[in-house]
């Protein structure tokens, strides 16, 4: 019925077809996964993210920077208490911004049982600090909310605008249509009657 040669075609044809509907799954998937973590990693959790928190991120990038590395030796103290020197202290205290900068690639944290290190990744942790470090990130965050502010309040204030203009329109439907028919009546009697005379 079919020769040879055309089956060949139609089974390489649909070898095709399933190898890219595989590939568009994988594409799909890959973007999906690339958009769940981008999303938590871009986006700061400004409820908890401060500047204080900023400048403490940028200080362990300054520390690291300076010394290749980062522990809770060569960390300064996070508060001015007595036991605010101890190492496991430090240890603790340093960990809720340690996670923050876990999430990022310019530094690599190794943790231990009741020690930590912070090594930095020559050329990417050194651009990161120059293009501003934690304290721009935040910066941009914060104008970023601003704006999404200002953009949803002036979203708001259209709505409102809209809803007016609607309600005033519902008020005033038939008096365009009256005042057309006056006018159509006027202009007939003017035709008409003064045209004659």
């Amino acid at each position: 019925m079919f020769k040879p040669s055309v089956l060949l075609w139609l089974l390489i044809l649909i070898i095709l077809i399933i190898e890219k509907i595989s590939k568009y799954q994988r594409d799909i998937n890959n973007l999906y996964i690339y958009v769940i973590v981008s999303y938590h990693i871009n986006r700061l959790d400004m409820n908890d993210f401060t500047e204080k928190t900023a400048e403490i991120l940028d200080k362990i990038i300054e520390v690291t920077l300076k010394n290749n590395t980062a522990n809770p030796r060569n960390l300064p103290p996070l508060s001015n208490d007595i036991t605010a020197s101890d190492l496991d202290v430090k240890y603790h205290g340093y960990q809720y911004y340690l996670d923050i900068i876990e999430k990022y690639d310019f530094v690599q944290v190794q943790k231990y049982l009741g020690d930590f290190t912070v090594l930095a990744i020559d050329k990417v942790t050194a651009d990161f600090m120059n293009n501003g470090g934690f304290s721009q990130l935040f910066d941009q965050e914060r104008k970023r909310l601003k704006q999404q502010k200002e953009i949803e309040a002036l979203k708001f204030k259209k709505l409102k605008w809209d809803a007016m203009v609607s309600e005033f329109q519902a008020k005033t439907k038939w008096w365009p249509l009256i005042i057309s028919i006056i006018s159509l009546l006027i202009s007939v009697y003017l035709l008409f009657i003064r045209g004659g005379n």
